[in-house]
């Protein structure tokens, strides 16, 4: 007499579930999108490129940028300064000045430090008003030039991730919006936006170096 075939299939459920519900302690959000980069990051195959691996492959590139350690500085010192602003006396003056409140980023999403950065660049006129009353709100004309400078090289990338993630998008779609990014950041003429496009173009090859890739484009009538 044989087995059944649903015999079979719910022991190996049961099996994968017993695999996989004992002994592993859950992973927290930033520990798995950490894991998820490292294993984008090992994958080199021929394979078509997605939607999805475009828009991590900007992640990548943006992050790599950002570690140098001048960009890394500017980042902490943003942080703290939003930090500072968030101290339940200062909150109270924001909250009765009905004005927007700072907001503090997540060190693995970038997006979440361009957020951060371009709500302080709002808040600069409020920090102004209360460096007299806490020193650490002081920031100098350099420093706060230096929080521009990174945002506007971050927005453009900004920008093609949110294209990047759409549910319909084409090879050429793809490749438009990140060459468009690439000529926006390079046109700013700053030291991190030229970084930035370094870091593409050494993450684009993945991407670019695939035959469906190409055909495709050479099939677009845009291109």
């Amino acid at each position: 007499m044989q087995p059944s075939t649903s015999s079979s299939n719910n022991l190996t459920s049961e099996a994968a579930a017993n695999d996989s519900g004992t002994g592993v302690e859950e992973l927290s959000d930033e520990d798995k999108e950490l894991n998820c980069i490292e294993e984008i990051e090992a994958i080199d195959g021929p394979g078509p490129a997605g939607y999805r691996c475009a828009a991590h492959t900007m992640q990548l590139a943006v992050m790599d940028a950002l570690k140098h350690a001048d960009t890394a500085t500017i980042l902490a010192s943003a942080r703290a300064l939003a930090t500072q602003l968030r101290h339940p006396s200062i909150m109270m003056c924001i909250r009765q000045m009905k004005i927007k409140k700072p907001k503090i980023d997540c060190p693995t999403r970038w997006s979440s430090s361009c957020d951060m950065i371009s709500r302080l660049i709002e808040l600069r006129s409020f920090c102004e008003q209360m460096a007299a009353a806490d020193e650490n709100l002081i920031r100098s004309d350099d420093e706060w030039q230096q929080y521009s400078n990174v945002l506007s090289a971050l927005l453009p990338a900004k920008f093609a991730t949110n294209i990047f993630q759409k549910e319909q998008l084409t090879a050429g779609d793809f490749y438009g919006a990140w060459m468009k990014c690439k000529a926006e950041v390079a046109a700013l003429a700053l030291t991190f936006g030229d970084r930035l496009v370094s870091c593409m173009e050494m993450r684009e090859r993945t991407l670019f170096d695939n035959d469906l890739f190409r055909s495709a484009i050479f099939l677009d009538p845009r291109y």
